[in-house]
């Protein structure tokens, strides 16, 4: 006959005070027993559980418990895209390819315990062993699982989801960095890139909108019914630091102030957290919002859950806080929900949240280009001070090359030099390069890139910028201006010329080169000036070269990718980038413009 073992009270309660258990998980187990303890707070039924036996079932059943309690899953978000083209499956299969490869060594804390592929997804897993020094047996160690999923997103297909499940945020910071180093350490070409969703891209306002669009969101299967707490910041920086208590503070349910039910009716009856007075003085004293937690309903099963919305430590975050399960005699208790359906609803809100956000991001640019449209003048631009320049040479590197526009359009160059000249006589050990690319933008990010892939094949300096010197004037670069409307404004052209052309339906073509911008040519309708623009960069291209394409646009995607499918017509390219125009770029082009570029 087994022997059935026990376990003290004594152990549940060390559980209880410890607060490795909720309370509520603790009565939810007993219920289940048939025993119904009633206690007013953790610690009555502390000091009741100390007084009683319970056998290794009802341990075994506690700990699963707590394991779900301790595991509600936590989550965080970044973006990937492709470096270059390439369809769902072969990225998907080149992604795991990277992981297999890389992942393994590159890691030293987790194990690649598994990594599995299919025609949507790639998963992969890591382990380790976390101890828990000083607790109880049952509680001494546990095994960490850090679950990752990149899937395309629905949509923009030529993006990727990175979600990262975890246990806490110090785990799923790592495995960003990891995948910085991937990025880093490939000799050849990156397979993809990396992008952070970030409190810090939105403006003012819109770190305010953010949380409120989340809150408003048409759900089919859920519904909003409760703010359960916000967190409230003075600005990005304390953001990160988790021992601010000068400028960051929580608001939660327990609250008697009204600010959180105000917080709750602005978002539940669609008045907007931007009427709310509370909301209000935050913004005017320059405090945002970090984080909100929202609770939702089920509309058919017996659910709720509360969904913790927040960027702390930068990147977007969406955790399950806690679960409820709605009782045959009508009373919501806390319950542990299955990992499996966590997954599942994690999921689902990080798609929200990321809708949300990038709704906001074009909405910023339209927003940028709508201003500067009503404006009389043009915002104002200027390079980085000196010093700026002498903090980004600080570091480990003892060489430093820094690759600038042209000194004929900005006088960013000269400022770096001046820069290297004032850290070279501190630093006397290192070594600052400056390079004038004679070109901007696109044509400019080309040649970092080449510099880059230069780096990591572990040529010197010295040689990077002799090759960086001797290609520079091989960078093909011209552009299409939608309109001259910042061009008269910025008093580069005659008023009267200026709106004549616009009137006529002239589009000007531009080409950079030499440091300089001159218009070379124009054309009538859009379809025609990229049609030229097409023309000259092609012309440019000798039969046989195989070169890489990059391609910007100012808050025009669509005509950037109708350049692109015009462009893979005519040439085979290395490489193919479509990126959006910077302010300062989009400042003097205008909204509309396109910059086609090739090395």
């Amino acid at each position: 006959m087994a022997v059935q073992s026990f376990v003290k009270g004594d152990d549940l309660k060390k559980l209880i005070d410890d607060k490795l258990i909720n309370a509520q998980s603790v009565k939810y187990v007993l219920r289940q027993k048939g025993i119904l303890p009633v206690c007013t707070n953790s610690e009555a039924l502390s000091d009741l559980i100390h007084h009683h036996f319970f056998g290794s079932a009802t341990m075994t059943q506690m700990q699963e418990v707590m394991n779900f309690e301790q595991n509600n899953l936590k989550s965080t978000v970044v973006i990937i895209s492709p470096k270059s083209e390439q369809s769902k499956e072969d990225f998907l299969t080149s992604i795991a390819d990277e992981f297999v490869n890389k992942g393994r060594s590159s890691n030293t804390k987790y194990t690649l315990k598994n990594i599995a592929r299919n025609q949507t997804s790639v998963t992969l897993q890591y382990i380790y062993k976390k101890p828990q020094k000083g607790r109880i047996k049952i509680a001494e160690t546990r095994t960490v699982t850090l679950d990752v999923t990149i899937s395309p997103l629905e949509d923009d297909l030529q993006k990727y989801k990175v979600s990262i499940r975890h246990e806490g945020m110090s785990e799923s910071k790592q495995f960003v960095t990891l995948l910085d180093e991937m990025i880093q350490e490939d000799s050849e070409q990156a397979v993809f890139g990396l992008k952070r969703i970030t409190l810090a891209s939105l403006l003012k306002a819109h770190k305010v909108d953010f949380f409120d669009d989340f809150g408003v969101y048409t759900h089919k299967e859920w519904k909003l019914t409760d703010i359960i707490n916000v967190t409230v910041n003075k600005d990005e920086k304390s953001i990160d630091d988790e021992n601010d208590v000068t400028t960051s503070g929580e608001i939660d349910a327990s609250e008697p102030s009204g600010r959180l039910s105000g917080i709750s009716s602005a978002i539940l009856k669609g008045d907007g957290l931007r009427n709310n007075d509370f909301v209000k003085e935050c913004m005017s004293q320059g405090f945002i919002f970090s984080s909100m937690s929202y609770k939702f309903s089920h509309k058919t099963l017996p659910i709720t859950i509360v969904i913790d919305v927040n960027f702390k430590q930068t990147d977007l975050k969406i955790n399950i806080v806690k679960t409820y399960q709605l009782e045959d005699d009508g009373i919501e208790r806390l319950a542990p929900l299955p990992s499996s359906d966590q997954s599942l609803y994690i999921d689902y809100f990080q798609n929200v949240a990321y809708a949300v956000y990038s709704n906001l991001i074009e909405k910023q640019k339209d927003e940028f280009y709508k201003m500067m449209a009503n404006s009389p003048v043009l915002p104002k631009t200027s390079c980085p001070s000196p010093e700026r320049f002498m903090r980004s040479y600080e570091g480990e590197a003892d060489e430093i090359l820094v690759i600038t526009l042209a000194s004929k359009l900005s006088g960013t160059y000269s400022t770096a030099v001046l820069a290297k000249n004032m850290f070279e006589e501190e630093y006397p050990n290192k070594k600052v390069t400056v390079i004038d690319t004679e070109t901007g933008s696109i044509g400019q990010g080309l040649l970092i890139v080449k510099a880059a892939q230069l780096a990591e094949e572990g040529k010197s300096l010295d040689e990077i910028v002799n090759i960086i010197e001797s290609i520079k004037k091989d960078v093909v670069f011209y552009g299409s201006l939608e309109t001259l409307e910042n061009a008269i404004k910025g008093g580069r052209i005659n008023a009267l010329a200026g709106k004549l052309i616009n009137a006529l339906n002239f589009k000007v073509i531009v080409k950079i080169g030499n440091g300089e911008v001159k218009p070379c040519d124009k054309a009538r309708g859009d379809n025609n000036s990229m049609k030229k623009v097409v023309e000259n960069v092609c012309d440019s291209i000798q039969e046989g070269e195989v070169k890489s394409l990059a391609i910007a646009h100012a808050n025009c995607l669509d005509k950037a990718l109708k350049v692109k499918e015009m462009m893979l017509k005519n040439h085979d390219f290395e490489s193919v980038m479509i990126s959006d125009l910077g302010s300062v770029m989009g400042t003097y082009t205008s909204k509309g413009a396109i910059l086609i570029s090739v090395l």
